[in-house]
């Protein structure tokens, strides 16, 4: 469940050690040398916190971005009033909190917050659930139009990437654990899934390019070429391509126009 923190144990891994083990050594006394390229990492290129809109008010995340880092390089966590390690590190983690309201939604957790203070945090905290789907369909969520009146949710954001940025460098192990600045940008038109996991190179990341700013793939594509050539480098990888109603593999672009050599080359 890429909402949470936990998940079992990799058994597949664990087999896959054995099997690689095995073959390793069979090659081994045959004077064959596995490149360094051709070695198998394991981890995870999509994690919600507490920052995310939905871990937060749907699964009731706590967890922040250094403690999922910590998890996953095999810290021992505090989760749900105990203590929690996985049984094998990851090599590699991606936290790619939802990029639109992002750690604004936690502040419900502060009652003096504006957000807690204010007629939609309140409609939040009375009944969660129903004020998450009643934003998604009414369309609120997508057209940023959720949070209308409520003070510093742009500084909120900002301060959160930030922290996110910060999260991401501080549990760097190089040669041990890779750690990547990403975000979820969360396209809902219609309330289909158009959603991309944009993942930074290096050390450094600009504030996120979320759907609020445009519900275009077109336009978070025009968005990563512009930021290249200011020295950052990044992948948008889909995410959850079968909840778009197959809007992801649509013949037209989002203007409705067929798809051509000019959209297959950007």
């Amino acid at each position: 469940n890429h909402h949470g923190l936990l998940m079992k144990p990799l058994t597949r891994r664990t087999l896959g050690i054995a099997l690689t083990a095995a073959v390793g050594a069979a090659l081994s006394n045959s004077g064959y040398a596995e490149p360094a390229e051709r070695q198998a990492y394991y981890g995870d290129l999509h994690l919600h916190t507490s920052y995310s809109f939905d871990a937060y008010v749907l699964f009731g995340a706590k967890v922040d971005p250094d403690a999922a880092y910590r998890f996953a390089r095999g810290e021992s966590v505090a989760f749900l009033g105990s203590s929690a390690k996985r049984t094998e590190p990851l090599d590699f983690l991606a936290v790619t909190d939802h990029s639109e309201n992002i750690g604004v939604f936690n502040s419900l957790d502060d009652p003096n917050s504006d957000f807690s203070k204010s007629e939609a945090g309140q409609a939040f905290k009375v009944n969660p659930v129903k004020a998450f789907f009643d934003s998604i369909t009414s369309g609120k969520f997508a057209s940023g139009k959720l949070l209308e009146g409520v003070k510093n949710t742009k500084e909120l954001s900002q301060s959160a990437w930030a922290r996110e940025i910060e999260a991401a460098n501080r549990n760097y192990r190089p040669g041990t654990f890779t750690t990547f600045i990403a975000y979820e940008w969360s396209s809902m038109p219609d309330g289909q899934n158009l959603h991309r996991n944009v993942i930074f190179r290096g050390d450094k990341a600009p504030n996120p390019f979320s759907s609020v700013d445009s519900p275009k793939p077109e336009d978070l594509w025009n968005w990563l070429d512009k930021i290249r050539k200011e020295g950052y480098e990044a992948l948008a990888i889909p995410h959850n391509s079968n909840a778009s109603n197959g809007l992801m593999f649509d013949w037209n672009d989002s203007n409705g126009r067929p798809i051509d050599q000019a959209y297959a080359e950007q």
